[in-house]
């Protein structure tokens, strides 16, 4: 939504509204949308502006800051800028599922090219949250120190100032003091009416306030430790990441090397189920399994591929499918990706990560389908 500027008074950021911020994010924004308006007249497409997106965990930046300094022992834990009227819509993240799904249900209803808000017409101001907060996790609300404009103008640059001797900058930037006070009222009633969508009362933040606080108490290390990932996730970058790169760079040509590898009449003994379904289908299973490990390595998530095994037992099973074989495929796929991620240049440092991300995944799937088929067996027999 910030791809808008703040509304003026008495006025409202609707579907149709105009992308007038200038700031880099919202012009990247607005070239996005140029760009599917463009090809619209290809395939139906569908934009959706997002709200301050928000989890059971938090996972939203400001918010995140903010509760972090109000439920602390800090002298800054009750200040609070200005009147703490500034106030911004929220839309919790399972709301973003149903409304993508929404969209994709009714595609064929909907025209070739729309814009929709996922939003609440409800902002929610710094106080409210801050009322709330403090409520929930102490038992009764804080009393806030409301803080004149111009004096956390100043402060905000000598935090900065400080934050750049020492070499590690605040949370608070200056041009942030241009929105104390402001609101960000919207209307979504075309999102509501043309996709039947509304956000339900139980997941406004108003009401999620409570879990997050119930989640933070009870599971502090996981909480604050899923908050930082999204905070540092573009301060320093993760060897995993890296790796996620190369892979993303290297996809066809990967794919394909396995291809060429189960393909070979040699291993038509080894791989006569593979060989019978064809060049393209196997390629299509390649690039699902690909896409998983891809999925694993950037997030950090071995159990993906567990999942994955399991399914694709499960599927193979009912195909008729021998373990030996599946497992072999998977085994000849884990021997190409590695071999060939270990030449690259860019992983000459890392090489024990591709053993971890991408050797260790594949056999958890392997002992996976070998579980998974053993069961299945079971209860064929019986």
């Amino acid at each position: 939504l910030v791809a808008s500027n703040f509304p003026k008074q008495g006025d409202l950021v609707y579907e149709k509204s105009v992308l007038d911020a200038d700031f880099p994010y919202a012009i990247t924004k607005r070239k996005g949308e140029e760009l599917v308006q463009q090809y619209s007249k290809y395939f139906p497409c569908s934009i959706v502006r997002f709200a301050a997106v928000f989890s059971d965990c938090c996972e939203y930046e400001p918010l995140y800051h903010f509760m972090k300094v109000w439920l602390s022992d800090s002298w800054k834990s009750r200040i609070i800028a200005g009147h703490g009227t500034m106030a911004i819509p929220y839309i919790h993240i399972n709301c973003i599922t149903r409304i993508l799904y929404r969209i994709i249900n009714n595609s064929s209803k909907l025209q070739d090219f729309n814009i929709f808000l996922a939003s609440s017409d409800k902002p929610i101001s710094i106080l409210d949250l801050f009322t709330l907060s403090t409520r929930f996790y102490y038992g009764e609300a804080k009393s806030p120190i409301f803080v004149p404009i111009f004096i956390a103008r100043i402060w905000i640059i000598i935090q900065d100032l400080f934050g750049r001797i020492i070499g590690k900058r605040p949370f608070e930037r200056y041009w942030m003091s241009d929105y104390i006070d402001k609101e960000y009222t919207t209307d979504c009633s075309f999102t509501r009416q043309t996709l039947l969508w509304n956000i339900k009362s139980r997941h406004m933040i108003s009401r999620r306030l409570l879990y997050l606080i119930e989640n933070l108490k009870s599971n502090p290390y996981e909480w604050h430790r899923k908050n930082l990932a999204r905070v540092q996730r573009f301060v320093e970058k993760r060897p995993s990441y890296t790796l996620y790169e190369v892979m993303n760079s290297m996809h066809e040509e990967l794919v394909n090397d396995v291809c060429n590898v189960i393909m070979l009449p040699e291993n038509t003994p080894k791989f006569g189920y593979c060989q019978e379904m064809g060049l393209d289908r196997l390629k299509w299973n390649i690039n699902v399994l690909f896409n998983n490990l891809l999925i694993s390595v950037r997030h950090g998530d071995r159990s993906i591929m567990i999942n994955f095994g399991h399914d694709l037992a499960k599927a193979r099973f009912d195909e008729g499918v021998q373990l030996k074989e599946l497992c072999t495929a998977l085994n000849t796929t884990k021997g190409v990706l590695t071999q060939e991620l270990y030449r690259n240049s860019k992983l000459k440092d890392i090489k024990l990560l591709v053993n971890d991300y991408i050797a260790l995944p594949i056999q958890l799937a392997i002992d996976e389908i070998k579980g998974t088929y053993d069961l299945l067996s079971a209860n064929k027999f019986n």
